[in-house]
């Protein structure tokens, strides 16, 4: 949505509500911790959370890295001597995570869930 929203020129409070929702949904560590000592035995639950946190932290390295560098590759206009990036570099940003995003549903959906 932030991407049609962007793309359109359609200028409304939606975009920092679903940024909200974004944010919201990377706490679910809280209620992943459970789910994953349920369904693991105890010696590989102690793991298996260590490497989700350590996945959680790498990723926002990565992608705050790629955020930067894709911003950094577009001339951003000074305003009150702040900078601020036209339309096309967030549109290039929010498209390069849809596109992330997708693969990663695709990903999900071929996972088993047999034990």
């Amino acid at each position: 949505m932030i991407c049609i929203f962007l793309y359109f020129d359609i200028r409304t409070s939606v975009i920092g509500i679903i940024l909200c929702i974004i944010s919201g949904n990377a706490s679910l560590s809280a209620l992943i911790i459970p789910v994953i000592q349920k369904s693991n035995d105890e010696k590989i639950a102690v793991t298996a959370v260590s490497v989700m946190n350590f996945s959680f932290f790498m990723m926002v390295g990565i992608l705050g890295s790629l955020t930067g560098f894709l911003l950094h590759s577009f001339t951003p206009e000074r305003i009150n001597g702040v900078l601020v990036y036209g339309k096309d570099a967030y549109l290039t940003l929010f498209g390069v995570f849809l596109v992330l995003s997708v693969y990663e549903i695709y990903r999900a959906m071929k996972m088993s869930n047999e034990y």
